[in-house]
């Protein structure tokens, strides 16, 4: 038996020592062990059931032939064992069922209490100038603001100094700062600016702003989080293994390589519906785009572009990562498709 599947196979029997549990806990914490873990759970427990589920019918076959005999106070009370016997092992299945399926997937707001935390102060020449000029006092008092935790204080001081100093760790500080006092809209905005317009912190924005629409909690809010929790994992970044993590937990699964496809729907905006091209304008409004890429077997993988990827069009020529989604929560099963690049 393989070492994985023992390691899971004595857990769940509970025959691990205290190292062995230790060992399990780490291995959970990859992927693609909590996803097999995941599945044997699954079919252990549906052998279980089945077995409950068959021996609940020959209990009922008993009682049925009772039924047929004459009753006597033997018989009766028989019959009465068999019926609650029979009464409460289909609790026991249907309760497993019940219990199984609903918290099989995690909402968007239990991924974000799980893995969010604010990110360390990493800025670099905040000291205090020789010329002592007030836009290093500006700097200084933001990001002491920051380190103590005061993030009103730091957010009105970092939206004043981008007034002088429109650099990513300013936004992207000003990010941190919205998102911890709840000021998701503003939060969005600041991340996406990030990712769209700079590469520095482009990596940490596009995790930020997952967080952002993780907490949001809304279905559209976590089917564009899932877009930044996968670009994430194909760019290789430091937050890949949290990124694919949370995903599994979401109830998506990530393809480990390309996909050939072609678009047969796409659409472009910004953030005011007013550039129907995607375009960008003055002012750091945000384009976005998306559409649906159909690959050679017909299955259909939505996708949430942002940036937009320019020129993209219907019946051109993709390479992608699929995402599919498994049925959560008064949700259907959906598809998601991360595009690396066009064939053009």
């Amino acid at each position: 038996m393989d070492d994985n599947f023992q390691l899971m196979d004595d857990y769940l029997k509970g025959k691990l020592d205290q190292d062995g549990r230790k060992l399990f806990n780490k291995k959970l914490k990859e992927p693609e062990f909590e996803v097999q873990f995941r599945e044997v759970k699954a079919i252990k427990e549906a052998a279980k059931a089945s077995a409950h589920l068959s021996m609940l019918a020959h209990l009922q076959q008993v009682e049925a032939s009772l039924d047929q005999k004459e009753t006597t106070k033997t018989e009766f009370n028989m019959k009465k064992l068999v019926s609650v016997a029979a009464s409460l092992i289909l609790i026991a299945t249907v309760s497993y069922f019940t219990v199984f399926n609903t918290t099989e997937v995690a909402t968007g707001q239990e991924i974000f209490s799980e893995y969010y935390k604010p990110y360390d102060n990493r800025v670099t020449g905040v000291q205090r100038g020789a010329d002592n000029n007030t836009f290093s006092e500006l700097k200084i008092n933001a990001y002491k603001a920051y380190d103590l935790k005061d993030f009103s204080m730091s957010a009105n001081l970092l939206a004043d100094l981008l007034d002088t100093d429109n650099s990513a760790a300013n936004v992207f500080y000003l990010g941190i700062s919205n998102l911890e006092l709840g000021n998701l809209d503003e939060a969005k905005d600041n991340f996406r600016t990030v990712a769209n317009d700079f590469e520095e912190f482009e990596a940490q924005s596009k995790w930020y702003l997952a967080m952002s629409l993780l907490k949001e909690n809304t279905e559209e809010s976590v089917d564009e989080a899932v877009y930044s929790l996968g670009a994430l994992i194909v760019d290789e970044t430091s937050f890949k293994t949290d990124a694919k993590a949370a995903l599994v937990k979401l109830g998506f699964v990530m393809s480990d390589s390309g996909d050939n496809g072609t678009v047969t729907e796409v659409n472009n905006s910004n953030s005011n519906g007013d550039s129907p091209d995607g375009s960008y304008e003055e002012g750091g409004k945000r384009g976005f785009q998306w559409g649906v890429v159909t690959n050679a077997n017909g299955a259909k993988y939505r996708f949430f572009s942002n940036p937009p990827i320019v020129g993209l069009e219907i019946g051109d020529e993709v390479i992608f990562y699929g995402i599919s989604g498994k049925k959560g929560k008064g949700k259907g099963r959906r598809s998601w498709a991360i595009i690396l690049d066009t064939l053009k």
